[in-house]
């Protein structure tokens, strides 16, 4: 296959295990890796995995076909990387302004606090917020 159908991850988990495939990979991670690797095109950096070959957090490697859904939980594309990283540097066109005030206050009655007693999530006895220790001994 052509290296177009390569998909760059960058690993996020402890390591990327690969057992067979077609990676891209810099001389040093081939190097590296030569034990498990058969060359396909060393000069695009293509190569087939023959034996399993793994990748550390933070490395780079480009896979041909992608990863299964198994392999995508400790990489990911480095497009979503990229696109992540944009769309925290770009500013937001419109932000709200928070010094406003509103003209009324909102209605507020102090009947609210004195409301009826919630149900307790522990063996569902109603209380008015006040919990007695004693009383699950």
């Amino acid at each position: 296959m052509a290296a177009g159908g390569i998909t760059r991850y960058v690993v996020v988990g402890r390591f990327l295990r690969l057992n067979a495939g077609r990676v891209q990979l810099t001389p040093q991670q081939a190097k590296d890796r030569a034990y498990g690797l058969a060359p396909v095109d060393a000069k695009k950096g293509l190569y087939e995995v023959t034996k399993q070959v793994e990748f550390k957090r933070g490395e780079e490697v480009g896979v041909d076909g992608g990863l299964n859904k198994l392999s995508r939980q400790v990489a990911i594309p480095k497009a979503e990387i990229e696109s992540a990283a944009k769309k925290a540097v770009e500013p937001e066109a419109a932000t709200p302004d928070v010094t406003a005030v509103p003209d009324e206050a909102p209605d507020t009655d102090a009947d609210d606090e004195q409301a009826a007693p919630k149900r307790s999530k522990r063996g569902g006895r109603l209380h008015a917020g006040v919990v007695d220790p004693t009383a699950n001994i």
